[in-house]
């Protein structure tokens, strides 16, 4: 019982960390593959920013 208790705890932590990814908390406990999502999430983003900056073009 206790440590499912604590599960619940870091779910709770993730969910109000990330709003994003509160449905993949319910399917997914991992803590580590939620944080490698946030990641990726983050590094497409700066690709995003960087590309409207310098207006180039990457797939030729």
């Amino acid at each position: 019982m206790r440590r499912s208790k604590k599960r619940k705890k870091k779910k709770s932590i993730l969910c109000q960390r990330s709003k994003q990814f509160c449905p993949i908390d319910k399917y997914f406990v991992n803590y580590h593959f939620i944080n490698e999502i946030i990641r990726i999430q983050n590094v497409l983003l700066y690709l995003l920013k960087e590309k409207k900056k310098r207006k180039k073009k990457y797939f030729v």
